[in-house]
C-alpha cells in the first residue's frame, strides 16, 4: 500500500501538472467506457463506418481495458479518465516492485522508485488513458512467473490478456525468450511455459465474445503496420524516434541498460537464468523501440529489471 501510495503520488503529479487530457485516444476509451456501463457491455458501435471499426466488423480490442474503466465513468469523463491513468500505472510499477520483491533483488524498492525517473517518454506513455500501462503489469508478471515456472497462472495470465489487449502476441515472445535463456543457461529445452501461455492465448481468442471478427480484426488490424507503416496513415507514435530524441527523453533507460552489461562484465560468477532472460527481453523491446516509438513503454522498465538482475549478488 505504501508504494502504490508513492507510485500514485509521483503519477498524480505528472498528471494534474496540467488540467487537459495528454492525448487524444483517452477521450475514446473514457466515453465508450460510458456506453458500455449505459448500454451493456457489447453496445453498438456505429460511429466510424468506413474504418474497420465500422458496425459490421467491429471488434473491442480493449475490451477488459474498457471495462476497467467504467468505474471512472462517473462524474467529469475527463477527470476519471486522468485518475485512471495515475491508478493503472501505479499497478503497473506495483507489479515490477513485486517481482523485484519476489526475485530477493537487492534494494528492490530504490530500484522500483527508479521507475519514476527512468523515462520523460515513458512517464509520458503511462500518464495517457490507454491500455499500456496495464498491459506492462501484465508484462512484469508474466515475466516473475516464467522464472518461478508457475504455469497455470501464465495460462489464465495470457486468456485475460488477448480479452483486455491486441498485445498479447508480446507475452508469446516473452515465453519464447525465456525458453532460449533456459536454454542457453541451464542446457535443458522446457517447452511447458509456451505450451500453457499459447493454450491461454488460443483459449483467450476463442472463447471470446466477439468470435470470430476478432481474429479477423487482428489481422487487418496489426499486418499493414508490421508490413509497411509507412504505407499505411497510422499515428505518429508508430514511427520512430530521432538519436537526438531518445537520447534526451530516455538517457536513464539507456545508462540502466549499459550499466547491466557492465555489472555482467564485473562478476566473477556465471551469468543466471533470470539476467539473461531479462537481457534478452530488454534488446527485444530495444528494437521494437528503433522501429517505433509507442515502445518506449517497455523498453525503460525492462531495462531497469535487466539493470536491477545484473547488479544483485
Amino acid at each position: 500500500m505504501l508504494f502504490f501510495a508513492v507510485f500514485a503520488f509521483g503519477m498524480a503529479g505528472v498528471q494534474f501538472s496540467t488540467p487537459d487530457m495528454p492525448d487524444n485516444d483517452g477521450y475514446y476509451h473514457i466515453r465508450l467506457a460510458e456506453i458500455m456501463r449505459e448500454e451493456g457491455l457489447k453496445p453498438t458501435f456505429n460511429w466510424l463506418p468506413l474504418s474497420i471499426l465500422n458496425e459490421k466488423e467491429y471488434y473491442d480490442h480493449h475490451f477488459l481495458f474498457h471495462v476497467a474503466l467504467i468505474p471512472f465513468t462517473f462524474g467529469d469523463l475527463r477527470i476519471g479518465a486522468k485518475w485512471a491513468a495515475v491508478i493503472f500505472a501505479s499497478l503497473a510499477f506495483l507489479s515490477i516492485w513485486f517481482l523485484f520483491h519476489r526475485q530477493k533483488i537487492s534494494y528492490a524498492w530504490l530500484w522500483a522508485i527508479a521507475l519514476l525517473g527512468i523515462s520523460d517518454a515513458f512517464l509520458y506513455r503511462m500518464s495517457i488513458t490507454r491500455a499500456q500501462s496495464l498491459s506492462l503489469a501484465v508484462l512484469a508478471l508474466a515475466f516473475l512467473w516464467l522464472l518461478e515456472g508457475k504455469n497455470k497462472h501464465l495460462a489464465v495470465l495470457a486468456f485475460i490478456y488477448v480479452w483486455m489487449y491486441d498485445a498479447f502476441p508480446l507475452m508469446l515472445a516473452l515465453g519464447v525468450l525465456h525458453f532460449l535463456a533456459t536454454a542457453m543457461i541451464e542446457r535443458r529445452l522446457d517447452f511447458r511455459p509456451l505450451l500453457f501461455i499459447g493454450g491461454g492465448i488460443f483459449a483467450g481468442l476463442v472463447i471470446n465474445p466477439y468470435f470470430p471478427q476478432n481474429i479477423i480484426f487482428s489481422y487487418n488490424h496489426m499486418l499493414p503496420k508490421l508490413a509497411d507503416a509507412t504505407s499505411v496513415r497510422v499515428g505518429n507514435e508508430w514511427f520512430p524516434y530521432e538519436t537526438k530524441q531518445l537520447l534526451e527523453n530516455s538517457l536513464p533507460a539507456l545508462i540502466a541498460f549499459a550499466s547491466g552489461i557492465f555489472a555482467l562484465g564485473l562478476s566473477d560468477k556465471k551469468m543466471d537464468v533470470r539476467t539473461a532472460f531479462a537481457l534478452l527481453v530488454s534488446l527485444l523491446f530495444g528494437l521494437m523501440l528503433f522501429q517505433a516509438r509507442r515502445f518506449v513503454e517497455y523498453f525503460p522498465p525492462f531495462a531497469l529489471i535487466f539493470a536491477a538482475s545484473a547488479w544483485t549478488p
